[in-house]
């Protein structure tokens, strides 16, 4: 610090101070002191005062965390919509931090509240941004996941947390070939004698990714309808011109997986009445 300017702190430390000059003191043989050094001598006065001239270090903030998840359970291709995990599915989960070097990230995952070290390597460790693993065996728990990601050479941290909670299988009717999947199918179904029509089921959430992993039975006043079907999930319906008004007809369709036939969690049935007008 050059000398001038390191008498002009000390000047400013003791300018509050009560100062007594004697008579034999004289003020003109104090160094003169020029516009531009007062100037700094005010510019150091000021930074004691608001403390500008010393500021302890400042933490940096926590990088930007995000969570993506996926289940594999099945819903139509083309299905807008995204597949919600069921009793027993997988889930993943993917960990994207906002860093720029995230090869120096270590991921902590923890499920339920409980430390995932007890799990094993694959849920902790440097890289483990993703996190894959089956949900509980009933349909509606609700799993609570967490993650911390540290970056091992700045010490920042973030955390992220996401909550899913399990569903059963669904199958669903549609009044004919619909694939925009705003045509469901009502409860009661009115048709007149000689009508034709037809319904078409989707499968949703079954812990498969194809159709074909499941059985459609299709029954109409509890018996078995002809399989004789290029499609097993459209039923072709027509009502003969002899039926008379006001027969009810109980059209059901139960869905299993074909692999998974003792889990009950791996049905669904859904049913229409339909009424003759």
């Amino acid at each position: 610090m050059p000398r001038r300017l390191s008498f002009l702190i000390l000047t400013s430390l003791v300018l509050f101070t009560p100062v007594f000059l004697s008579a034999q003191q004289d003020p003109a043989g104090l160094e003169q002191v020029s516009p531009e050094e007062l100037q700094q001598l005010q510019d150091v006065i000021q930074s004691l005062g608001d403390g500008t001239l010393y500021q302890p270090p400042v933490s940096e903030e926590s990088f930007n965390l995000d969570l993506l998840w996926k289940a594999d359970t099945l819903v139509p291709y083309d299905y807008p919509g995204k597949a919600l995990p069921g009793a027993n599915s997988v889930i993943t989960v993917y960990a994207l931090a906002d860093v720029p070097a995230p090869e120096r990230l270590t991921y902590s995952w923890i499920v339920e509240d409980a430390s995932s070290y007890r799990e094993g390597p694959d849920l902790v460790g440097r890289g483990q941004d993703v996190f894959t693993w089956f949900t509980y065996l009933i349909p509606g728990y609700t799993h609570r996941i967490k993650v911390t990601v540290e970056d091992t050479l700045t010490g920042r941290s973030a955390s992220a947390r996401l909550t899913l909670t399990t569903v059963r299988p669904e199958v669903r009717l549609y009044r004919a070939n619909n694939n925009v999947f705003n045509n469901l199918s009502p409860r009661n179904l009115d048709l007149s004698p000689g009508q034709e029509t037809s319904l078409l089921t989707r499968a949703f959430y079954f812990n498969t990714t194809s159709l074909n992993d499941l059985n459609l039975n299709w029954y109409v006043d509890n018996k078995p309808a002809e399989d004789a079907r290029p499609r097993p999930e459209i039923l072709p319906i027509k009502i003969t011109e002899r039926t008379p008004p006001g027969r009810e007809i109980d059209l059901r369709l139960e869905t299993r997986h074909k692999k998974l036939t003792k889990d009950i969690n791996q049905r669904a049935t859904v049913r229409v009445d339909i009424n003759i007008k």
